[in-house]
């Protein structure tokens, strides 16, 4: 989440995650980061690959196997 987002901004996504987190059975299963500096899409190279490594992350957790 870019912190900076004007089109989404962190307290919108911050309902959405409470959502998530409340929904039946336990919940979703969900991540959340933010970045400073950047609005509705990433434009910084190390944010990119953060999002992306959290992301990877958070499918391996989910399905169960081991990110290469």
């Amino acid at each position: 989440q870019g912190l900076d987002d004007p089109i989404c901004p962190p307290v919108q996504c911050e309902r959405f995650l409470d959502a998530l987190a409340s929904a039946p059975g336990g919940g979703v299963p969900h991540a959340y980061l933010t970045f400073e500096g950047e609005g509705h899409g990433f434009r910084r190279l190390d944010t990119l690959v953060r999002a992306l490594e959290a992301e990877l992350s958070l499918y391996a957790q989910t399905f169960g196997f081991e990110a290469a």
